[in-house]
């Protein structure tokens, strides 16, 4: 496998979120555009990550306090439960795919966003480096 750079992999443009959205509305634009992670942004500077993962155990906290009929402060917009930016490693278009995936893999991410200059230009998952792989492999 030769040195892949990010930039030939990563999804570029990726459909954003605002971090005023509902965590319905996030959830409906994953399911319609068959993505696992949305990139949170506001002002054109990337303010975080949101997952389906992250949607789903917002939704399972509310289950869960109704359920015991606690009265609990539920997460209803992104904001409420995004990953930070200020925590959320990051990577740029003209690094190697190997140390994005060295990254993902130390911090247990799915997916990283591609910035250059503070602003956000890509998102690359796994699927981006499963995709890489079998291409190179084949």
């Amino acid at each position: 496998m030769q040195q892949e750079i990010v930039r030939t992999w990563m999804t570029p443009n990726p459909t954003t979120v605002s971090p005023t959205a509902t965590l319905d509305e996030a959830h409906q634009l994953m399911k319609a555009l068959h993505v696992r992670h949305l990139p949170v942004v506001a002002d054109q500077r990337l303010i975080g990550l949101i997952s389906k993962t992250d949607v789903y155990q917002a939704k399972l906290t509310v289950a869960a306090s109704e359920a015991k009929e606690e009265t609990a402060v539920s997460p209803s917009t992104v904001a409420d439960v995004v990953s930070s930016s200020a925590s959320l490693p990051h990577i740029a278009a003209h690094e190697l795919v190997a140390t994005a995936a060295q990254t993902m893999l130390q911090h247990h991410l799915t997916a990283l966003p591609v910035l250059e200059n503070g602003r956000l230009i890509g998102i690359l998952t796994e699927a981006d480096i499963f995709r890489m792989v079998i291409k190179s492999s084949g």
